[in-house]
């Protein structure tokens, strides 16, 4: 009779703590409850090696000093680093006048870079914003810029210049997926997958002044007032394959509301905690 019972009991105290562990495990996580458990988990598996047929972006992150899924610790970012920041943010957000502040306080041997975040801009933000933020920083003072604008292609040859530079600077954002991400944007338009390519990455994002991370790194910021959820996770994405560590994302996040309000930055730290690194390594 015991045995009976016990072969009874055991199953359906299994299953039930199962149900609840399914119904409040999400909770109980974001509560840290089971932080501990959860970070020798995640110990062990930054311990696996990669393999070697794809890039595994989960377990490079996982590699990476202090991270784990509960990650909220900011790295040390560099001055000049947090001024280009800034000047993103600023150009974003329309805030001219904090704009103002931080270009009189940019370093000289910085302009030529500042002045690429800020043509960066028309990107994500417009042409009218990014009009404004120029000629901002040119009343206060542009000492440095880089011109290496050329005259308007006008044979194929020239115009396969921006094709290749776009495609590399994909390769760089997008990692092994950068051909999925074309053929989707001229999926959803032709026109829009030649200018994404050509104009936007080949023309654009692959001028010279500015890594690839740093621009990447003043995207996020300049998507983070935006509060677009895919968008974002992309944009972390990319910073992640480009180089950036979870600890620097994660003090470019942190200064969103800089400038936009409290409430933004309330919104971007939700959407940081619904982020799931499993799904960013799987891809996009």
């Amino acid at each position: 009779s015991f045995f009976r019972h016990f072969i009874f009991i055991v199953p359906s105290l299994s299953l039930l703590l199962l149900l609840l562990f399914a119904l409040f495990g999400r909770f109980l996580l974001r509560e840290k409850l089971f932080v501990a458990a959860g970070n020798s988990f995640f110990l062990f598996i930054r311990r696996v090696p990669p393999t070697s047929s794809r890039m595994n972006t989960l377990r490079r992150v996982l590699r990476q000093p202090g991270c784990v899924r509960w990650a909220t610790t900011s790295a040390r970012l560099s001055p000049g680093a947090i001024q280009l920041f800034q000047i993103a943010g600023c150009c974003a957000s329309g805030n001219l006048s904090k704009l103002a502040e931080v270009w009189g306080q940019l370093p000289q041997e910085l302009h030529a870079a500042g002045m690429e975040v800020v043509l960066q801009n028309t990107l994500y933000n417009g042409f009218a914003r990014t009009l404004m933020a120029l000629t901002t920083i040119t009343e206060v003072g542009v000492k440095d810029r880089i011109v290496t604008e050329k005259p308007y292609p006008t044979t194929p040859a020239a115009w396969a210049e921006f094709s290749v530079a776009g495609e590399e600077v994909a390769k760089a954002m997008y990692g092994h997926k950068y051909r999925r991400f074309l053929a989707h944007v001229r999926l959803l338009h032709p026109a829009f997958g030649h200018w994404v390519q050509n104009f936007l990455l080949g023309r654009v994002r692959a001028r010279p002044g500015v890594d690839q991370k740093t621009r990447q790194m003043c995207e996020l910021i300049a998507l983070c007032g935006q509060c677009v959820f895919p968008q974002f996770r992309t944009a972390i994405a990319n910073c992640l394959t480009v180089g950036a560590t979870v600890g620097e994302i994660r003090a470019v996040v942190s200064m969103t509301g800089e400038f936009w309000n409290p409430e933004r930055q309330t919104m971007v730290d939700a959407m940081w905690r619904d982020l799931n690194f499993k799904r960013l390594g799987d891809g996009w």
